[in-house]
């Protein structure tokens, strides 16, 4: 399917051609394979570009599809998320730093997960880590490479922390780093902790959908540190 940012997706056709409404002026196209039932169902990215939709009635574009012969499969240890129970685990990649993802995995009921037709290049996987986060591991991918991903070892720190002010009946604190990435509430008295984290140095954010409020700390904070204090 192909995906305008922002806007709603269209099925491609048996031939490859699509049909799309667009604003005219520069625009970005997302080309994804549409994720087959079952468990074992990948989602992969074969086309992100911008592309420029001129004012003056339709336009042909002619989207080049990038589809590799690596193979990224690995393990997730099941039974530590909550959600665990029910066999389903998502594993995200990325290439490099980018925060579009280029495939998702589902893991089969015993942890075992496998993404094909990846191109060669580095890659940032989100693999499920504790309640609400992922934990990010790193991995170079040869051209028609099949690379198993070790399952990254658990994080052994905690970050601890109080937000002050008048505070929403729901808050949510997110700690993000190179290492993981954890979301977590605040509970009535301010205080909220992050167990089991990697080292690193952590950005916070602090958000409310009840208030539609979204605040982040502009400095990070070191795990392993201080219990860290918040304004709300």
């Amino acid at each position: 399917w192909v995906m305008p940012c922002g806007e709603e997706a269209v099925h491609a056709r048996a031939d490859g051609t699509f049909t799309i409404a667009l604003e005219p002026g520069r625009q970005r196209l997302v080309v994804r394979v549409a994720s087959p039932r079952g468990r074992a169902a990948a989602r992969l990215t074969l086309a992100d570009q911008e592309v420029d939709i001129p004012a003056a009635g339709p336009v042909a574009l002619e989207v080049p599809l990038t589809l590799g012969r690596g193979v990224l499969h690995g393990f997730v240890a099941m039974g530590h998320r909550d959600e665990a129970v029910y066999g389903i685990e998502t594993v995200v990649a990325y290439r490099g730093e980018s925060l579009t993802p280029v495939a998702v995995a589902l893991t089969q009921p015993d942890g075992a997960w496998r993404m094909t037709g990846l191109p060669a290049g580095d890659f940032r996987l989100a693999v499920p880590g504790s309640w609400l986060g992922s934990v990010f591991v790193r991995a170079t991918l040869g051209d028609g490479q099949t690379l198993e991903v070790a399952q990254p070892a658990p994080g052994t720190h905690t970050l601890r922390g109080r937000v002050g002010g008048k505070l929403p009946a729901k808050l949510v604190v997110t700690a993000r780093s190179d290492a993981a990435l954890r979301s977590t509430d605040v509970d009535r008295d301010g205080r909220f902790a992050f167990e089991g984290l990697p080292a690193g140095s952590y950005q916070l954010t602090l958000w409310s959908g009840e208030v539609r409020r979204v605040l982040r700390l502009p400095e990070p904070h070191a795990v392993p540190g201080p219990e860290v204090r918040l304004d709300w």
